[in-house]
């Protein structure tokens, strides 16, 4: 498997890598996320998929309706983001 162009998004306790990766000249996209749990244990939630090129446009294409849904992100989504910390992104992609 290689890696063709990857990005990690960081915050303070969770860290989300996605790449975009080849393999047997098949394309695919690999998201890898970790959470930390309990800092004294150093216990850290780990999951990992890969979804086809298809399947990775069509989450995107649902999150953004989720966004844009006026019920939604007025009544669910703006207070969630309330709570969150924003993310750092590191990228290798030509920007």
């Amino acid at each position: 498997m290689k890696t063709i162009k990857g990005l990690i998004l960081k915050n303070k306790n969770k860290r989300i890598q996605i790449e975009l990766c080849e393999d047997d000249e098949k394309k695919f996209f690999s998201v890898t996320t970790k959470t930390l749990i309990d800092f004294k244990k150093r216990h850290i939630h780990r999951t990992q998929n890969s979804y086809s090129i298809e399947t990775f446009v069509g989450i995107i294409e649902a999150s953004h309706w989720f966004i844009e849904h006026p019920e939604i992100k007025n009544k669910i989504i703006l207070k969630e983001l309330a709570k969150i910390k924003k993310f750092n992104i590191l990228t290798n992609l030509d920007v």
